[in-house]
């Protein structure tokens, strides 16, 4: 390791404090103001997109949510993904496509008006035509209105006119109204009635009507637009410009004033109030007296006609719909916004973010250096020879003493102090590679590199040989000073001086970590290449990557804001879940969590966010979250981004069956043998109709939902005759689920030899030959009967009586056995006492072993012989007190119970059971012993016995304070031969247990366990209170 130091002033000795202005002194800063960002995301739909027309005139949404386009080629129905023209009933050769003007009315109605074609309606599916003969003024039809009375209202070429039973009554000439053709009509906060006219504008207060003109109002008579807002201003469009009129006072706007064009065909209010003003020459906003820009054409380049705007509309979900000569656009307020090359920073290519004080936001890069933000400036820090070693930025770090440290790519790590910067490398090329710089509690800087972590110490990066050799991703500490490295081979924890891993075996989704971030309630989310992990306990891994988990991204970044949610940043884009449904699915109390997902559509320039260096994401002091990108860095607020709460409308638009539609029928039947049933179906939410989701199922068919993602068609094929009802469900792009379903039901008829006449001629034919072959079948068995049942008893017989020739077998071994035993005790123990002192200390250590393994060998035979008898012997049962049982056991344990001070605790009275004395005796014997046995050697035994009824039953309890078992060895324990530990450990033969349940069984009981690993078990033995009295014989 060598390190180089760079003295730019001797004399400089100041604080870092006062680094970024020595740093403004040195180094070459350029300053370049932010640019202005676009506050909107647009979209277009033109001709290749679906729309028959790109004119659109007028934007309407009916009461389902479906979106109502009046172009000049007619009425198009649109729901996000698709458009339906609307067929026009036409009953004059005179009526045209071409529509000026649509409206949906409050009784569910969408009316349009087109040039010489009158108005059509329609409603629940049916279309209705209005013209001259139903008391229109004119057919030529250019605006609609509905009043707040609920009365329609039409501005015709030849005057205007209102709705009523069925008929349009025109408005006859009076002194006020101006009889020409009216091309806008509005009303006010007060209930007045506007008529804007190509010769001037009228108002209708309900009684009388008032005329204006440029004389005494307007800065055109030729009006195009009217639109009066919630604050009581009324804005008149016209051919020369905007009229503003405020309290009766008038201010006029025309290019000068910094309209775009003069002829204003649109003025639209939004629900937060903001005004909008559409124009031949494109889409303003009016702020503070001035007007705002909002461009149209970020996806329409290839056109260099100019956006005429016709229309303006905000739907349910707060999009803004513009109607232009060149498609529809919609606009939704851009959720992040985007700091590139053109902004300042010396580099497109953002590898990371980081904060020193409020209002200082250091911004790493890869080939441009380092860039300060500050305010709306720019502060550019290109590496140079004398200062940084390198471009390439991979790391940044500023520690207590207000160092600055900066780990490059290949360069090695350079610390900026009073005025120097100072070089340090690694013992190896790859350690050179710095990709993280982390500061503990303990004031140890750790450096993630490439090969590795090692420790700044004694002036030199020193290399932890112990950690594994692979890409160090992320350091972090936890609240009880537990520090976390994320690397390439895992997840690894550094506590008391050591090192240990966690691997993909452990429970992580992934070897490959790149991410950790210890959230304000001390849980550890780990971000790795597979997916995200959730760690509260230490080494207890909840994966969110499993088949049926909701998220396996790529996980670079992981930052929480002031909300309640976790942003991730991956290379697809920025995800947002909320925190508390990640602990409930962890927890098992939801089956799933929704993440929202945000990319370029949302405002980012480009969706692929960096995660080559540290830190790859920053929480600014105000709130605000900033992500490195490969096209810049995105700031966004988390506040600002606000969740679609509408659960999106399901409507069932089409069935199809084997290729016929059956559009707005229910309850249908269909014929017998059709093969393919397909439903087309949609979600009316506009945010992000791409990222809508649907479920549905098939009753009579399925048992469950199927996930259909974002399809909106469900096929079903080779269905089987009845009756079915289609249900299908959708959430909206921050999963808001719609729980009410649309619903379709309809029968599949049945052939005939599918009815059940057919089967049950079949079946009298069938019976009626299957009744003779019956009664031969039946003579056949009961011969064949007679026969089994002989040789079952003679086999019967033969197997008791091989039973107790095994019996007696067993029982001669046991003695033979044990009598050679006997003499080898007997002999061992006379070797001990006559020739102990001319043994040494060996050979009497060997003599020990041979008693103890006489005497296991003994146990072994008695236990084998009570486990032999217990499976095959008659067992008479009777009423046995349980009292009596354990007076007797725990008088024989006595001397165990002083010699470990064991504390026994019986609840009397225990009550009895229906029961074989002797077996009951050994049962708990063996229980009771075996809760001194298995206790660690410096606890005092604790034992409880006691009983509890269980309906007919009674179960008994002997529960001890030992080491307990593990729950995978819980049923293991009861067989035979089956030992957790060694004898040296824990003497004993391996049967007890097995003679326990064995024992239980025969007295028509059961026996378990209840234990937790650590603290103990409580073994349990139920058995009947009384059993059913011998009948006589």
């Amino acid at each position: 390791m060598r390190s180089l130091t760079y003295d730019k002033s001797s004399s400089a000795r100041v604080s870092l404090l006062k680094v970024f202005a020595v740093v403004c002194l040195f180094v070459c800063v350029s300053h370049a103001s932010l640019a202005d960002k676009n506050p909107y995301i647009h979209q277009i739909w033109r001709t290749e997109d679906g729309l028959q027309n790109p004119v659109i005139r007028a934007v309407t949404q009916d009461r389902t949510g479906y979106l109502w386009l009046g172009t000049d080629d007619g009425l198009v129905q649109f729901d996000g993904v698709q458009f339906k023209s609307s067929e026009l009933k036409q009953t004059s050769e005179n009526v045209q496509r071409w529509l000026v003007a649509t409206l949906w009315t409050r009784d569910d109605s969408i009316w349009s008006s087109s040039v010489n074609g009158g108005v059509i309606r329609v409603h629940q599916g049916v279309t209705h035509h209005y013209t001259v003969k139903n008391g229109l003024p004119h057919d030529y039809v250019l605006s609609l209105l509905e009043d707040s009375k609920g009365t329609l209202w039409v501005g015709t070429a030849g005057g205007v006119a209102r709705f009523q039973s069925g008929r349009f009554v025109p408005l006859q000439p009076q002194p006020g109204l101006i009889v020409e053709a009216v091309r806008a009509i509005a009303e006010d906060k007060s209930g007045k009635i506007w008529i804007g006219t190509a010769k001037g504008l009228s108002s209708f207060d309900g009684e009388k009507f008032e005329s204006f003109t440029t004389a005494n109002l307007l800065v055109n008579d030729a009006i195009m637009a009217l639109c009066a807002d919630s604050k009581g201003v009324l804005w008149v469009g016209t051919g020369a410009g905007l009229t503003r009129v405020e309290h009766g006072i008038p201010k006029h706007f025309t290019v000068a004033d910094g309209l775009l064009h003069n002829v204003v065909r649109s003025v639209y209010e939004d629900r937060s109030g903001q005004i909008w003003i559409g124009t031949q020459g494109g889409l303003q906003k009016y702020l503070n007296g001035h007007f705002e820009t909002v461009p149209l054409r970020s996806m329409a380049e290839d056109f260099e006609g100019i956006t005429f705007v016709y229309t303006v509309f905000e739907d349910r979900e707060g999009n803004l719909w513009v109607g232009t000569n060149l498609g529809l656009n919609r606009l939704q307020t851009a959720k992040f916004a985007s700091i590139r090359m053109e902004d300042g920073l010396p580099h497109n290519v953002a590898t990371l973010v980081y904060e020193t004080e409020p209002g200082t936001l250091w911004v790493g890069t890869y080939g441009g250096g380092l860039a300060i933000l500050r305010s709306n400036t720019v502060e550019n820090w290109p590496g140079r020879d004398g200062e940084l070693t390198s471009d390439y930025i991979l790391a940044l770090h500023r520690d207590r003493e207000n160092t600055l440290w900066i780990g490059t790519d290949g360069s090695g790590m350079s610390r900026y102090k009073e005025g120097v910067f100072t070089q340090f490398l690694g013992h190896d090329a790859p350690a050179n590679t710095i990709r993280v710089i982390f500061e503990d509690s303990q004031t140890n800087l750790w450096v993630g590199h490439n090969l590795g972590v090692s420790r700044f110490l004694s002036n030199a990066l020193v290399h932890e040989p112990n950690f594994p050799r692979n890409t160090t991703k992320a350091i972090i500490e936890d609240s009880d000073k537990n520090v976390w490295f994320a690397s390439l081979s895992g997840l690894t924890q550094w506590r008391f001086g050591k090192f240990r891993a966690y691997k993909q075996a452990d429970g992580l989704c992934s070897d490959r970590v790149n991410a950790l971030f210890a959230d304000s309630d001390g849980v550890l989310w780990i971000g790795t290449e597979a997916g995200l992990n959730r760690m509260q306990t230490v080494g207890e891994f909840t994966s969110f990557n499993t088949p049926d988990g909701p998220f396996r991204e790529s996980i670079l970044h992981i930052l929480e804001d002031d909300y309640g949610y976790l942003w991730f940043s991956t290379r697809s884009g920025v995800y947002r879940a909320d925190k508390k449904g990640l602990n409930d699915y962890a927890h098992g109390k939801v089956p799933e969590v929704h993440f929202a997902f945000y990319s370029r559509r949302d405002g980012m320039r480009r969706a692929q966010c960096n995660g080559i260096a540290q830190p790859a994401g920053w929480k600014l002091s105000d709130g605000r979250i900033c992500f490195p990108t490969m096209q810049g860095i995105v700031l966004f607020n988390p506040k600002d981004i606000s969740v679609n709460k509408l659960p999106p409308p399901v409507v069932i638009e089409e069935m199809i069956v084997d290729g016929t539609s059956v559009t707005n029928k229910t309850n249908i039947r269909l014929t017998p043998g059709s093969k393919q049933v397909e439903f087309r179906y949609s979600a009316l939410s506009f945010q992000a109709p791409e990222k809508v989701r649907f479920r549905y199922w098939l009753e009579g068919a399925d048992t469950v939902w199927e996930d259909a993602d974002t399809k909106r068609v469900a096929r079903f094929l080779h269905l089987a005759p009845g009756d079915y009802k289609f249900h299908v469900k959708a959430c909206n792009n921050d999963g808001v689920w719609n729980e009410t379903p649309a619903t379709f039901a309809f029968t599949l008829s049945r052939h005939f030899y599918q009815s059940s006449l057919f089967f049950a001629l079949c079946f009298a034919g069938i019976l009626a030959g299957g009744t003779g072959i019956h009664f031969m079948r039946v003579r056949n068995h009961r011969q064949r009967e007679r026969e089994l049942a002989m040789l079952v008893d003679q086999r019967t017989a033969k197997l008791q009586e091989m039973i107790k020739s095994m019996e007696s077998y067993n029982y001669s071994i046991a003695h033979d056995l044990r009598a050679p035993i006997r003499a080898i005790r007997g002999f061992t123990q006379a070797l001990v006492e006559d020739y102990k002192p001319n043994l040494d200390e060996t050979g009497c250590e060997y003599a020990e072993r041979i008693e103890d393994a006489v005497e296991r060998m003994d146990q072994l035979i008695q236990d084998l012989l009570i486990y032999g008898q217990l499976s095959h012997k008659d067992i008479p049962l009777e009423q046995v007190k349980l009292d009596a049982v354990f007076n007797r056991i725990l008088e024989n344990f006595t001397s165990e119970f002083e010699a470990r001070q064991a504390k026994i605790d019986v609840k009397h009275p225990l009550g009895s059971v229906w029961a074989n004395n002797t077996i009951l005796h050994q049962i708990f014997s063996n229980l009771v012993g075996n809760a001194l046995k298995f206790v660690d050697a410096n606890t005092i035994p604790q034992i409880n016995i006691w009983t509890e009824e269980r309906g007919s039953s009674i179960r008994i309890y002997v529960q001890d304070n030992g080491i307990g078992i593990k729950p995978e060895y819980h049923e293991r324990i009861f067989r035979i031969f089956e030992r957790l530990h060694s004898v040296e450990v824990f003497p004993g033969t391996g049967i007890g247990l097995a003679i326990v349940q064995k024992g239980a069984e025969r007295m028509n009981g059961k026996a378990g366990v209840e234990s937790t690993f650590g603290k103990g078990s409580c073994f349990w033995i139920e058995l009947a209170r009384r059993g059913e009295p011998e009948k006589p014989y």
